[in-house]
């Protein structure tokens, strides 16, 4: 039975664009074009440039969603533990930082995110935390000229364990990529403590 697309299936497309497309942007900077078809034939292609409804299987369009988020994390780990076989944390995190710079730069300016709910929203609009069904993020504060949120599970470290990672490697790339994105859009600061039992992200504003 063909199912109906919804805003938050677009959304999530988004999201997995964004992450697909860091790929993609990895590959170039490292010249890992043989690294990033080996990924491609282990773990599926991504997706193609089409509109989400050309693609998505309607008969099942949480599944085709999913596996596209899972198949993404495992290829950019494959690339990842490739990178780091000839550079250094500093070399990744440098590129982390300027694919944040050039997504930031790329979208319409529009108005600032001097809202702090619309911050949120916005950042909530990029990140690739699973599926929004498994309520990864909960905001938990936006007092005091900041913007808190737990991660109440790690949904990325398994993918970075399997490829021989250590999983908060990828909380350091994403403190690189999402701080110099939001420095595109105003005086923001975003810091990330992975913690055992959480995920701490705050986003402070005019620090």
């Amino acid at each position: 039975m063909k199912e109906t697309l919804k805003p938050i299936h677009f959304v999530q497309f988004k999201r997995i664009k964004i992450q697909e497309n860091l790929e993609k942007f990895l590959t170039e900077k490292f010249n890992l074009s043989a690294n990033f078809k080996e990924s491609q034939n282990l773990y599926g292609e991504v997706s193609t440039e089409e509109s989400l409804e050309y693609q998505v299987d309607l008969d099942n369009i949480h599944v085709w969603l999913e596996s596209h988020v899972v198949n993404s994390e495992r290829r950019t780990a494959l690339l990842l533990r490739s990178i780091l076989a000839d550079h250094d944390e500093d070399d990744l995190k440098s590129a982390y930082s300027d694919y944040g710079r050039l997504l930031g730069t790329s979208q319409p300016n529009g108005k600032p995110l001097s809202d702090k709910a619309e911050i949120y929203n916005f950042v909530s609009s990029i990140l690739l935390d699973g599926m929004p069904c498994d309520n990864v993020n909960a905001l938990i504060d936006t007092d005091d000229n900041k913007v808190k949120w737990h991660g109440q599970s790690d949904v990325h470290g398994k993918h970075l364990i399997e490829h021989g990672l250590e999983p908060k490697l990828f909380y350091t790339l994403r403190e690189a990529f999402l701080d110099s994105l939001l420095r595109t859009k105003g005086d923001y600061t975003y810091t990330v403590d992975a913690r055992e039992d959480m995920i701490v992200n705050e986003i402070s504003i005019g620090a």
